[in-house]
């Protein structure tokens, strides 16, 4: 099974799991593609992945895709919408995000599902490395976390 094909099976058949072992999928899923030898081929591959779940509902890529978008005539990269969600996110875990929009935590976010409730939200803030009222303010959950 190719890459693409085995990432979005992963992420369907983690639907019936817990919120945070859904986002430990994906995040060891973007680990592994990020260490593969062609790492500029790695980033491309991720953000079509990331494409394709901005489309889905539901997910952090299709709230932060439309926050980034508004106010553009045309559609924005991914590239954009990651450098985007960056500027408005407070690293808590500076390790984890060195690499800044280009960082694997940022694909882990972006590819999580929305929170539904705040003790989803802080799980998501701990395990991404991220300010938790940053994330707030990022991702209204399905909850209606967002003030």
């Amino acid at each position: 099974m190719d890459d693409e094909r085995r990432f979005q099976d992963l992420v369907r058949r983690s639907a019936p799991l817990t919120y945070a072992t859904r986002c430990r999928v994906v995040a060891d899923e973007v680990r592994r593609l990020r260490a593969a030898p062609d790492r500029p081929a790695a980033r491309a591959w991720l953000d079509e992945q990331l494409a394709t779940l901005a489309t889905e509902p539901d997910t952090v890529a299709r709230l932060v895709l439309r926050a980034a978008g508004a106010g553009h005539a045309n559609s924005i990269g991914m590239k954009q919408v990651r450098t985007w969600a960056y500027e408005r996110l407070r690293p808590t875990d500076r390790v984890s995000w060195a690499a800044g929009p280009d960082s694997g935590a940022m694909w882990a976010l972006l590819m999580a599902p929305v929170p539904a409730d705040e003790e989803q939200l802080s799980w998501l803030a701990y395990a991404s490395g991220v300010d938790a009222s940053d994330l707030r303010a990022l991702v209204p959950s399905r909850a209606g976390l967002a003030e």
